[in-house]
């Protein structure tokens, strides 16, 4: 069973309500009190795990495939075998960023409030929000070159940023319920927007896609996964891994479409 989505006027939709999901999070992050608990944080981490090793890493795969038939001299002969190096760029650049916010968040004399850091905040924020719009423009462009169904990249990033977004309330609480939610809302749905009104070739998006992939998984490792660590929480964690690819496998197993289609 194949889904051809392209041009449908459902698939908009669709779309649309994902990404309000996603703003919707950044939003009300704070009134999920259940995210507070870290067993369910924990669940959320594997979810996020399950998404990068079952589709994101298949589907980093085929975005290389792409780009090695792509005929090309220069700059292009040279990305057609390196998407694996715009994911690598991705991670590190955002390594590095959160490891400027620490460093600010450490040693910033001038506080907004207590442990609340100025340039820390506009560092991190910025960050994130940048984030926000690239995976925005993912659920927009989606439709246009993947025959997996939008709600399920949609439904993995807003189990994602819930975890990330808590994490950063908890560091700005202040902030974040002024300005910070507020502005990742914007940027997601302006990335989104983006993604709808623009088609681009399918290796434009391949390397979006890569470069996204390193953030994610950057992202993940600093904001998610270290909630899980300790017995019990490990256990939520597995149960949010075997639950995830429970689903992706099946939709898989439905669709007779590779995960990394």
């Amino acid at each position: 069973m194949c889904f051809d989505l392209h041009g449908d006027r459902h698939v908009t939709y669709l779309s649309l309500a994902s990404v309000s999901l996603l703003m919707i999070v950044h939003i009300l992050v704070g009134h999920l009190h259940f995210l507070e608990q870290e067993r369910w944080r924990s669940v959320g981490a594997g979810i996020a795990m399950s998404y990068v090793f079952l589709d994101i890493l298949p589907h980093l795969s085929s975005k290389q495939y792409l780009l090695e038939d792509t005929i090309g001299t220069g700059f292009g002969v040279f990305i057609q075998h390196h998407a694996y190096l715009f994911s690598l760029a991705g991670f590190v650049l955002f390594f590095g960023l959160v490891g400027v916010e620490q460093r600010l968040r450490t040693s910033q004399t001038v506080m907004v409030e207590p442990g609340e850091p100025h340039s820390a905040v506009k560092v991190l924020g910025m960050a994130i929000a940048a984030y926000c719009f690239l995976i925005g423009y993912l659920i927009g462009e989606q439709p246009d070159h993947r025959y997996e169904p939008v709600i399920i990249l949609a439904l993995a990033m807003t189990i994602h940023m819930a975890g990330v977004d808590h994490t950063v309330r908890d560091n700005y609480p202040r902030f974040y319920d002024q300005v910070i939610r507020y502005v990742l809302a914007a940027t997601t749905f302006a990335g989104w927007l983006l993604g709808v009104v623009t088609i681009v070739p399918d290796i434009i998006f391949a390397l979006v896609f890569s470069f996204v992939v390193g953030v994610i998984i950057i992202v993940a490792f600093l904001y998610e996964l270290p909630v899980a660590v300790g017995e019990r929480k490990y256990w939520f964690f597995v149960a949010g891994v075997t639950g995830f690819s429970a689903l992706l496998l099946i939709y898989e197993a439905l669709s007779k479409i590779p995960l990394s289609a």
